[in-house]
């Protein structure tokens, strides 16, 4: 008996009710553990063959698995692939083309924020179409700056930028790419090109040696998901509005907001580790040998895992969570900002994109103004220790730094929670109650500082300054 709509509806409802998620989050999920069986196939019929074949398997599954998630909304991604390779084919290389790119693709971007914005974080074809105009843009800029002189790229430039404008199947099977088209991670055209062509990895004639790594990183994967599921019936979300919650004491509200934001992480780790495992299997994340000699698989790491989960510092959390974004950002935004001669001026224009191509809820600028709060409020407070050995000496101590150590994991735990409020509870009046709850300490905390610090410092100068004046002598 053939299944109807309406039975694959309930099926879809049915999973996202015991996933304590909605259907669209299912399916996304499905779509990428779907990379793995993709990418075996892949492994036992395609790699090594036909460089044609390998791109219209890549982006006939990408479009496949576009369908199955957004139905006929897969126009989005299709025209922003015709898009691009005529921007390319007509202006490739030339400034024009840089300024199209990243006005048009991101404009598009945008409306389409626009035209599907609700009160809700919501999966609708802008996720995916996110990951591709970061992809789309950095491959204009890799073929602009393929046909500068080598010696003006920098050596970051030098490794993505392309000599030639790719053909029309080399674009649609690098965007629609499976294991990285519905949630990243990003990767630039010359390593897709590497890999199709076999020269990314040592040999042409085996297949990768990376399925070990591949399913190790699934399976940790899988492992997060299965610690959300289960924390996630004491601490989900929505906890943060019960009447418990609001009953706690403050230092016992910061905690369990820690708590909450702490599984908001996960969700991102299930998915980037979920589809880091399938490009690994694939081989794309051949990133060459080791110091001993072994093959290293982690090119598309978008997270180092044990170094987020003991982060102290919030430079440290950058490091090592959404790693691929972070770099794209830097490589074609921050470092392309050098003339204004001014880092700080760099980072809040950073800032300002990054939180545009997230979309236009408020919480998302709120989000990126209290990270750059944070920096600044870390930067500052690490210079003022260097310049204090003693203290610093003390903090140091063999008895006194676990005890730091773990205070400062506490804090990055509870802080960083608050500061990602704004971005997973797009509703600005929800947001803004759990910061009521909390007294707006983070506000507080970081803005505070953006203005107290500089006034402190210019306290301090002009103390100083008259303290070293001689008085006036009566005559």
């Amino acid at each position: 008996m053939p299944v109807s709509e309406g039975d694959n509806a309930g099926i879809w409802a049915q999973a996202a009710l015991i996933c304590g998620t909605t259907e669209p989050a299912v399916k996304l999920l499905l779509s990428i553990f779907l990379g793995y069986p993709l990418a075996f196939l892949f492994r036992a019929k395609i790699y090594g063959k036909s460089i044609t074949l390998q791109h219209l398997y890549f982006a006939s599954c990408g479009i496949a698995l576009c369908y199955f998630n957004y139905g006929f909304d897969v126009v989005h991604s299709l025209g922003s692939v015709f898009a691009v390779y005529l921007l390319l084919r007509f202006q490739g290389g030339t400034r024009l083309s840089v300024a199209v790119a990243y006005i048009y693709f991101m404009g598009y971007l945008l409306i389409g924020y626009y035209m599907t914005a609700t009160d809700d974080y919501d999966i609708t074809w802008t996720m995916p179409h996110c990951v591709l105009t970061l992809r789309v843009i950095g491959l204009v800029v890799d073929v602009y700056d393929g046909k500068k002189a080598k010696d003006e790229l920098s050596p970051s430039q030098k490794e993505v930028a392309l000599s030639a404008v790719p053909s029309f199947l080399e674009v649609a099977g690098f965007i629609y790419f499976f294991g990285g088209f519905m949630a990243g991670p990003q990767f630039p055209m010359k390593r897709y090109l590497k890999f199709t062509e076999g020269s990314l990895t040592p040999s042409k004639e085996r297949l990768p040696n990376s399925v070990q790594s591949g399913l190790i990183r699934g399976a940790t994967s899988v492992g997060y998901l299965g610690l959300y599921l289960i924390a996630n019936q004491y601490f989900p979300i929505d906890y943060l509005f019960t009447q418990d919650f609001k009953s706690r004491s403050l230092i016992m509200r910061h905690v369990l907001l820690g708590c909450c934001g702490k599984l908001l992480f996960c969700k991102y780790i299930v998915c980037w580790m979920l589809a880091e495992g399938s490009c690994t299997i694939i081989g794309i994340t051949y990133n060459d040998k080791d110091v001993n000699g072994h093959e290293q698989w982690d090119a598309c790491a978008n997270v180092h895992l044990l170094q987020f989960e003991k982060s102290t510092q919030f430079t440290e959390v950058i490091q090592s969570f959404n790693i691929l974004t972070n770099k794209w950002v830097a490589n074609y935004i921050y470092k392309r900002l050098k003339f204004f001669g001014n880092k700080q001026v760099s980072q809040a224009i950073t800032l300002i994109f990054l939180a545009l191509w997230h979309g236009l809820h408020f919480g998302y600028y709120l989000c990126f103004a209290l990270e750059f709060g944070v920096m600044k409020f870390e930067s500052d407070v690490g210079k003022i220790l260097a310049s204090k050995p003693r203290v610093a000496s003390f903090l140091n101590d063999p008895i006194v730094k676990p005890v730091k150590l773990v205070l400062l994991r506490i804090y990055i735990i509870i802080f960083l929670s608050y500061c990602m409020i704004p971005l997973s509870i797009v509703n600005r009046t929800k947001a803004n109650e759990v910061f009521i709850d909390v007294y707006y300490s983070g506000h507080i905390l970081y803005f505070g500082w953006l203005v107290a610090y500089p006034l402190g410092k210019c306290v301090l100068r002009l103390t100083k300054r008259n303290s070293t004046k001689e008085p006036t002598k009566n005559e």
